[in-house]
């Protein structure tokens, strides 16, 4: 909470001296807050997942605190304009020419667009339910106390009124920077993260859908603005320094195929599936990132989506393609499938329907097979006809899909 001065304001302007001695001194708003005892997560040079769950734990009462605040005048400040706030991601367009590197540029430029594709111009943005957020959920704002609980939360500087699965997706950006993540479980920190916060506070299946995109766009949002920054005031390395894992953690969770993405979006999924909530566990999450060697890969239980062949004391990992389409396939089609592609896969037969719709055949094709793919969680063959009507005199309504 801030303290009032002598003359009973709650921030006084000052010039302070800066490390930039070309910006020295600089006119800086001053103000005097309350102490909260602890230390912050960002101080702990080692996390188990635990502490991660339960800061998700603590968002989740934040924001269950936050619902009950009846509406008042003091609540208006927060329905104002914010860069940082995650609605505004498009606005990100205009920073992006400070990105040098045009691969990394590209990448940006890549989540903005899918910003505006899925939430946008979907119209998606405007069934998110909205509050008060915290809006910087990171571990320096973090405390915890002398038994590694997690206590408080500082600086609401940049709180707003906005879609309320922005703050969790924020604190899932920054635990993919945290203590716990460093040494390759990226995935598995924001993973635990949102376990905690959905025990509490469950985000229902549209927002759970977006986590993703929403924690590259926290990411994105970093590393541009931080790009920025650096533009106006080139003498901060700082700057420099600490943008690198941020990079590195949107290269990971937006970057690497759609493969991974699947993964990850999975992995999201099964951190949102609370069977007991009296005895939170994370054993399930606590994963390795893609691109770390399990050492003990060849005797693990099979996954959903490989299967662990050994021959002459040889390890093999098959990759599982599941087939979707309605029952009665011919039985000889997965043989074919393994001859065709000489035994790199292994392919399975998933029996479902998927609803009949119209369009043209890239529509069609690119909807089912991300139908298929949301309902099995991993890579998929779609199966089923294409047919095409002519009627009055030729004129074609176009491709229907049917399965068969």
């Amino acid at each position: 909470m801030p303290i009032r001065t002598a003359s009973g304001e709650l921030q006084t302007i000052n010039e302070f001296p800066v490390k930039s001695a070309q910006n020295s001194p600089c006119k800086l708003v001053l103000r005097l807050m309350k102490w909260v005892h602890g230390q912050t997560l960002a101080s702990a040079r080692i996390m188990p997942i635990e502490l991660l769950m339960d800061a998700g734990q603590f968002l989740g009462r934040i924001h269950i605190v936050f619902d009950g605040i009846p509406d008042s005048p003091a609540l208006e400040a927060a329905n104002r304009y914010h860069a940082w706030d995650g609605k505004n991601t498009t606005d990100l367009e205009g920073y992006v020419s400070c990105i040098h590197n045009p691969k990394r540029r590209a990448l940006v430029q890549s989540v903005l667009a899918a910003f505006q594709r899925e939430l946008i111009d979907t119209g998606t943005h405007e069934t998110f339910r909205k509050g008060v957020l915290q809006a910087d959920f990171n571990d320096a704002n973090i405390i915890m106390d002398d038994k590694w609980n997690v206590c408080g939360i500082i600086d609401f500087g940049d709180s707003v009124r906005s879609w309320r699965i922005l703050d969790i997706s924020v604190g899932m950006a920054y635990a993919m920077l945290s203590a716990y993540a460093k040494p390759g479980k990226a995935i598995s920190a924001a993973a635990a993260m949102l376990r905690g916060y959905h025990a509490v506070s469950p985000l229902d299946e549209l927002e759970q859908s977006h986590l993703r995109l929403l924690v590259a766009c926290r990411l994105a949002c970093s590393v541009t603005l931080g790009a920025y920054s650096y533009q106006q005031n080139p003498e901060n390395k700082y700057l420099l320094f600490h943008a690198e894992p941020a990079w590195n953690a949107l290269d990971l969770i937006w970057n690497q195929g759609s493969a991974v993405q699947g993964a990850i979006d999975h992995v999201f999924r099964t951190a949102c599936q609370v069977p007991n909530k009296q005895e939170l566990s994370c054993s399930d999450l606590d994963i390795p990132d893609p691109h770390i060697v399990d050492l003990l890969a060849s005797v693990r239980p099979d996954c959903a989506f490989s299967r662990t062949l050994v021959k002459d004391n040889e390890v093999t990992k098959l990759p599982i393609i599941s087939i979707v389409g309605e029952n009665g396939k011919p039985k000889d089609l997965t043989k074919k499938l393994v001859e065709a592609t000489q035994g790199s896969f292994e392919f399975s037969l998933v029996g479902t329907s998927i609803l009949n719709i119209e369009g043209n055949l890239q529509e069609v094709a690119g909807w089912r097979g991300e139908e298929a793919a949301n309902l099995v969680g991993g890579p998929v063959i779609t199966l089923g006809s294409l047919l095409l009507f002519h009627v009055l005199n030729g004129l074609s309504l176009g491709p229907f899909y049917r399965c068969l």
